[in-house]
């Protein structure tokens, strides 16, 4: 299937790619698609290319307002924005059950979740990789920008966090014995009404960030950049050539 050049409105799910089929969508519109409780405006089971497109404007009582991507799916999504955006969890896009999605060049702006992962939500031994992408003004309760859980993995590299909101973890919030890899990467005026203005990090994470920069991040209470918290369990983070300048919080 190669959908290129369209603009989409009105109601119901706008692409859905089966199972063992494969679509490559090109320079679209997708705006204001009304979609039920099951569903986002595109549904990857199989394998997409999602390439120079504009999503925006969708809501959903679910979780991916824009795009969703279950089990064996392979999706690679450039220079694509997705914009003002709600859902449940994972305002914009949910990845889950072993998925894996690569997004290059791209932009998460003014997204929001309900409940986690204001841009993006990682769940259940997904994969992806974000490479030169920005988020900017998302919000959540949990994971302004990106929310991650669920034995997940997750790389940032060449990417820009700012002014996300959440109630922990402005940018990021990450659970469940998975793992975070930040490379090359800013993160400025993201602030957590609780815990974590830029990060937090619970229950087993493995987490390495070099070579980037942590400014002018904000908590209500602990971690005005990064608030890992103390766990039975073993966790890990590693950061090296990295920066932290003016962050702000109760503690730390």
């Amino acid at each position: 299937l190669d959908l290129s050049e369209l603009t989409i409105r009105g109601t119901g799910v706008a692409v859905e790619v089966d199972d063992l089929a494969s679509a490559v969508v090109t320079n679209i519109e997708i705006d204001g698609v009304t979609v039920d409780q099951s569903n986002s405006a595109i549904n990857a089971y199989g394998t997409l290319s999602l390439r120079d497109s504009l999503l925006h404007n969708v809501t959903s009582n679910n979780d991916g307002a824009l795009l969703s991507v279950y089990g064996d799916a392979l999706v690679d999504v450039q220079s694509t924005r997705f914009e003002n955006s709600q859902a449940f969890n994972g305002g914009a896009v949910t990845i889950e059950d072993g998925a894996v999605a690569d997004f290059a060049d791209c932009s998460f702006l003014l997204n929001t979740a309900t409940n986690e992962g204001g841009a993006v939500a990682v769940r259940n031994q997904a994969f992806v990789e974000f490479f030169d992408t920005t988020f900017e003004g998302n919000n959540a309760g949990a994971g302004g920008a990106v929310q991650q859980a669920g034995s997940s993995a997750v790389e940032c590299r060449s990417c820009t966090f700012l002014s996300n909101q959440a109630t922990r973890g402005g940018a990021v919030d990450m659970r469940q014995d998975s793992l975070l890899d930040i490379t090359q990467s800013s993160f400025e005026a993201n602030d957590a009404s609780a815990f974590g203005g830029a990060l937090n990090l619970e229950a087993e994470p493995v987490v390495t960030i070099d070579s980037s920069t942590f400014d002018f991040n904000t908590a209500s209470n602990d971690g005005g950049a990064i608030c890992a918290w103390l766990s039975p369990h073993a966790w890990k983070l590693t950061i090296t050539n990295s920066d932290f300048t003016d962050n702000s919080g109760r503690a730390g």
